[in-house]
């Protein structure tokens, strides 16, 4: 699969990140093209198997980059956003009915 670099390459006047002590240039490398095709993950080694477990985003990281210490951040920050999303939810209200970050005294139906 080829990829047209100018298509997603960003300009400098179009960056939203602050370089602070580098350039855009410092991070703008010419040659780089992005790994669009999905690594084979049944074909992940035991050392991935078995930091990554079934995090598939880690065993995508571990396969694509090589690095155990970049699969293993993945799967925290993974581990962290499901805590987040999959977390108790509780629906807080006013007597009044309208939301608040209080102890609900009673919610209107």
């Amino acid at each position: 699969m080829t990829c047209k670099i100018s298509k997603w390459r960003v300009l400098p006047s179009e960056s939203l990140f602050m370089y602070t002590g580098k350039t855009y240039d410092d991070y703008n490398i010419e040659n780089f093209v992005p790994n669009l095709i999905p690594p084979d993950i049944s074909k992940a080694s035991k050392q991935a198997q078995l930091l990554c477990g079934e995090s598939l985003e880690c065993l995508y990281d571990f396969i694509t980059t090589g690095s155990a210490t970049v699969a293993n951040h993945t799967k925290c920050i993974i581990e962290e956003f499901n805590k987040i999303v999959k977390g108790p939810m509780t629906i807080k209200c006013q007597d009044d009915g309208k939301w608040n970050n209080t102890e609900p005294t009673k919610c209107l139906d």
